[in-house]
Order: structure tokens, then sequence, then C-alpha cells
């Protein structure tokens, strides 16, 4: 389990670190603690790894870990936020990021271990897996972690925020044990979750890779309209 910490203040930094190793040396879960005291080091982390619980000062000097929050949420929709904070008043942008708690400071690790408490609770109700047959083993892909599925020939790659996995498997079979409400087919051989979508227009499509496809001419009003109503429901809360 990789938990992400992000605090500007050195002494509050190690307290919360010290706190959040406190409470999960109870759980069986191994950890894996990643510290920031910059919100840019932090950002530049997020490039290439996606935590699974991120603890996150909300306000860090003149930098907001909104910023941090948000480029969290952009690339994954499994992964937990909790807000450290030295006040009950939460600024109103930080509910769009669907923070699982807010901490106030100073934490301490009774309070730590109800947030991991709450973080396992959460993750063992929601987490699902795809699973698939290769070389006579089942491989199983966590379906959060998927960022796009795209077939070449007879060979169907997962991009995941953990690498790539190449298996000879029918992308057909595949999409049967995705969530609709998460991932878009775009066209022939490929699929995308769709909070890994960067832009689309009337006929093109840009991942966060920066990587261009065009969309399915016979489906493409209806991939459109999917995706739309994606974003707004996001928007909107539901």
């Amino acid at each position: 389990m990789k938990i992400l910490l992000c605090e500007d203040n050195q002494l509050e930094l190690e307290e919360a670190k010290r706190c959040i190793q406190e409470a999960t040396e109870d759980y069986q879960t191994p950890v894996k603690l990643h510290c920031f005291q910059e919100v840019e080091s932090c950002l530049g982390y997020l490039e290439n790894n996606v935590p699974d619980l991120a603890f996150i000062d909300i306000f860090m000097g003149e930098e907001s870990g909104l910023h941090i929050a948000r480029a969290i949420r952009e690339k994954s929709r499994q992964a937990q936020i909790v807000f450290l904070t030295g006040s009950n008043e939460f600024a109103v942008e930080s509910y769009d990021v669907e923070a699982l708690d807010y901490v106030l400071k100073p934490p301490t690790p009774d309070r730590i271990r109800r947030t991991f408490e709450k973080y396992l609770q959460k993750y063992n109700s929601v987490e699902k897996f795809i699973q698939v047959k290769w070389r006579r083993e089942e491989l199983k892909i966590k379906e959060s972690s998927i960022l796009y599925i795209k077939t070449t020939g007879n060979e169907t790659s997962f991009y995941t925020d953990n690498g790539v996995v190449s298996v000879y498997y029918p992308l057909k079979e595949i999409e049967k044990q995705l969530s609709p409400e998460w991932f878009l087919r775009l066209r022939k051989g490929l699929i995308t979750s769709m909070d890994y979508i960067e832009t689309m227009d009337t006929g093109c499509c840009t991942l966060k890779n920066g990587e261009e496809y065009s969309l399915s001419r016979k489906d493409k009003a209806a991939i459109r309209k999917k995706y739309f109503d994606y974003q707004f429901s996001k928007i909107e809360g539901r």
C-alpha cells in the first residue's frame, strides 16, 4: 500500500509521519510512506505514481494542497484523499475531489487509525479486479489501475498506473467485465478510462499521455454523449 504525505512544516510533517507509522503497525498491509514538503516535488512524484491513500496539508503557505489532490483525482478514481487542516472550516473547493476524511492538526495515532479503518472499509467494498487467463494462469488486474486497453493484432495490452500487462485474450471478453460507467470504447481495439481522457472533439480524442485517436465513425455521437454525460455527472457530484 502506497501512502503519500505532503506537509510543508517540517515539525508537523515528522509528527504526522510518526502517527501514520504507529497507526498502521497493527494491520497486515505492507505500507510504503512517501513524504514531501513542497507542492512541486510532490506533483513531480505524481507524474509517474499514484498513491492508494494521500494525507495532504490543505493550506501550504502560499500554495494549496488542492493542486495535489486534483492531480491525484485526475489520475485515479480509487485513490483516497485525506486533508490535514488546522481549522474546522474547510475550503469549499475541496469538496470536488471527494475527500475521504478531514483530520484536524495535530493528528494522533488514534485519529489516523480511524481514518485508516475508514479507508479499508471503502477499499474492501469497492475494489474490483479484471480476470484474464494467460499461459494457464489467471491474472487479476485492479480495475482502478487501468488507464486504457489497446489491441494490436491478437495481443491485448492493459496500460495501468503500474506499467503495461500484455496478454492474448479477446478485448470483447474483457469489456464485459469493465464497469460501463467508467470505461468507454473509442473505436475497435481501444477502450479507455474516461478519467484518462484529456480532450475530446468532434471526431478525435486525446489521452493524458498525449496519444490521439480518431473516434469510431459509426458510434462517435454515442461516444461523445457518454463522455460528456460522465463529465457533467462529476461536476454535479453524482
